[in-house]
């Protein structure tokens, strides 16, 4: 649970400000210093810290929260957040949960979302913990891309998700062990499954080949929230562990940088992005998991200098200042939406530690852009139609 005490000054202040956000218009401006920032991460953590499940869980919807709590210890060095994911690792000696039969099943790449846990954990310091489990499965998946080439029906990773999901694991543990087989066999799956859902007018993915043909209720092509912000922020994090001379290094900036431009295009004008980008009507319910996600990766993007400080900047801030008013009363990140493969409305009660996750992995890059000034936003249309 949060500790009160730890509270920094200004920072209930700070909350009032931002309550007033959701039920005025407008709301007026505010600076945001880095204390205020580890605040509001930190008080996320700790919630969603008080509600893991007694049976500990590797699957993607809890892996992208580890995610988080180890980038959050990075920055604060505060052990508290880096203890549950040294539980659940030695809970399970390490090893990534596999799911289904099948190598090549939906969940193969999904169980990889922990393996960027193991990562994250194992470069803190050498021989922390055992990356061997992780080898292994992934010297199986090795062995399955060689059998499957580029038949889009072999395909490991087939929809958009899986690019958050796995690729990263691959790429970091190429970097831990300085064997360079992960990242080139996850370099030429990553393209395979591109040159299948990416659309290249659009400069969006579809979510699979299922969407192809499909069409929102306003007639334009089904492109999902959440599903570029897992493509958008997986760019991110993929782009971070690959060598500066990698042949195809300049392919996955120009994807990161169209894929940025279109979704800074579509940000509403309460910093929010809807969960059917092209057909706000339809589902017209602010989302958080999706906007988190984009937060992240154009934040990390400005940080690593692959996009425009001035151009992004102030999507970023305003995106910032939308999930703050998206926060419940706990101080966790609320109107998720549920685990799915598509838009849907989304409950404004809903918190997912998925979504925890991102907004952790937001603020921390944002740590070093403080101070920054957030935007007044309008208030949020949080209600069903």
């Amino acid at each position: 649970m949060h500790n009160k005490n730890k509270f920094p000054k200004g920072a209930a202040l700070l909350l009032g400000t931002l309550l007033l956000c959701k039920t005025a218009v407008p709301c007026s401006a505010a600076t945001i210093s880095r204390a205020r920032i580890t605040a509001q991460i930190e008080r996320c953590a700790r919630v969603e810290i008080s509600m893991l499940p007694r049976k500990p869980r590797t699957g993607w919807v809890h892996g992208v929260f580890y995610i988080g709590l180890v980038d959050l210890y990075r920055a604060t060095g505060d052990k508290a957040f880096l203890q549950p994911v040294l539980n659940i690792g030695n809970k399970f000696h390490w090893h990534i949960r596999r799911f289904g039969h099948k190598l090549a099943s939906e969940g193969s790449g999904n169980s990889y979302c922990f393996g960027q846990a193991v990562t994250s954990v194992a470069s803190l310091r050498p021989g922390l913990v055992p990356l061997a489990p992780l080898e292994g499965r992934c010297n199986q998946m090795l062995q399955y891309f060689k059998t499957a080439g580029a038949n889009p029906k072999k395909l490991a990773w087939w929809w958009c998700d899986s690019l958050f999901m796995a690729p990263t694991a691959f790429a970091h543990l190429s970097v831990l062990t300085h064997k360079s087989k992960y990242v080139d066999a996850m370099n030429q799956q990553w393209w395979f499954v591109t040159h299948l859902l990416y659309d290249k007018k659009a400069h969006l993915f579809f979510r699979d080949h299922r969407f192809f043909k499909k069409t929102a209720a306003n007639g334009q092509k089904v492109f999902w929230a959440r599903g570029e912000g897992w493509v958008l922020a997986g760019t991110a994090r993929v782009l971070k562990y690959l060598p500066a001379d990698f042949p195809d290094r300049g392919r996955y900036i120009r994807l990161f940088d169209q894929m940025a431009a279109k979704i800074a295009s579509l940000q509403g004008s309460d910093g929010i992005w809807r969960p059917s980008l092209l057909d706000t009507q339809q589902f017209p319910t602010p989302e958080s998991s999706g906007t988190a996600l984009y937060c992240y990766a154009m934040a990390w993007g400005i940080n690593h200098h692959l996009l425009s400080k001035k151009k992004y900047m102030p999507v970023v801030a305003k995106a910032w200042a939308g999930l703050l008013a998206m926060r419940n009363k706990a101080g966790d990140l609320a109107h998720v939406q549920k685990p799915g493969d598509r838009p849907a409305l989304v409950t404004p009660n809903v918190t997912k530690p998925y979504a925890s996750g991102a907004f952790i992995m937001a603020g921390v890059q944002l740590l070093k852009l403080a101070p920054f000034t957030l935007p007044p936003i309008p208030k949020l249309q949080d209600n069903n139609p």
